[in-house]
């Protein structure tokens, strides 16, 4: 990925609304469908970037480890997190840890990246203990295609029977599948449709961070929908989340 873009998405990982909100819906996903880790869990960020996770995952064990392909995002994930163990490597082979030892590995909006999604999911559940929970979260429906999928170098986007059934295929057991920022789709889908047919628009990127008030009220709005993935699944949306078992 472009560095520049990079740069951007680490510019964004601390006040955009998307973010913000994906974080609190990640976070109300795992308390409702996997509860309080291991006290000595061992956790990995795969696919971390410039690391605007690790606060996150972070409050659920002192041990975290990450793995990261671009030589740019990995610079500055390590020195924004100087604590935390950040390998270079990449899926679907190339994952320098041991096999059979992590309680928990994140895989937020990774997926899409790689080629040999298959082979990648089959990948972690060899590096995940018995017990052991994969967090995935990806873009969702071919049909909102836009040239932010094309900059940040996305191979797909998903389906969630499509997921499940890649999660499934390589022996995981599901404990949490929905689509998520729903409340938000029609906007979006209204915006991305007409950026596609509309030439000087097409190819602006939809990295960027609006006005202070409009920004709380987007991360008000997605946000909310933490409380429905909680109680049951969401029917659509820009997003999807799934929390998978190796048993």
């Amino acid at each position: 990925m472009e560095e520049k873009i990079l740069q951007k998405n680490a510019e964004l990982e601390d006040n955009n609304w998307w973010h913000i909100s994906r974080r609190k819906i990640i976070e109300t996903a795992i308390e409702k469908y996997i509860g309080k880790f291991p006290a000595d869990a061992q956790i990995l960020d795969v696919g971390c970037g410039t690391g605007g996770n690790f606060d996150l995952i972070c409050n659920y064990s002192k041990n975290i480890s990450g793995i990261e392909s671009d030589s740019y995002a990995l610079g500055i994930a390590r020195q924004k997190y100087a604590s935390i163990n950040i390998s270079q490597g990449d899926l679907p082979y190339n994952i320098p840890v041991q096999e059979n030892n992590f309680d928990a590995i994140f895989l937020l909006d990774v997926l899409e990246h790689i080629d040999d999604d298959l082979s990648s999911l089959q990948t972690l559940f060899s590096k995940l203990k018995s017990g052991g929970h994969l967090i995935i979260t990806v873009p969702a429906f071919n049909f909102l295609w836009s040239n932010h999928d094309t900059v940040n170098h996305h191979k797909r986007r998903y389906s969630l029977n499509e997921l499940i059934g890649k999660v499934k295929k390589n022996s995981f057991q599901i404990k949490c599948a929905s689509y998520f920022n729903t409340w938000l789709f029609p906007l979006i889908a209204l915006v991305r449709i007409i950026k596609s047919k509309t030439p000087t628009l097409k190819d602006k990127s939809d990295l960027f961070t609006p006005p202070k008030a409009v920004n709380n009220i987007l991360t008000c709005i997605m946000s909310s929908e933490r409380f429905f993935i909680r109680d049951s699944k969401l029917p659509f949306g820009v997003s999807i989340i799934v929390i998978a078992q190796k048993p």
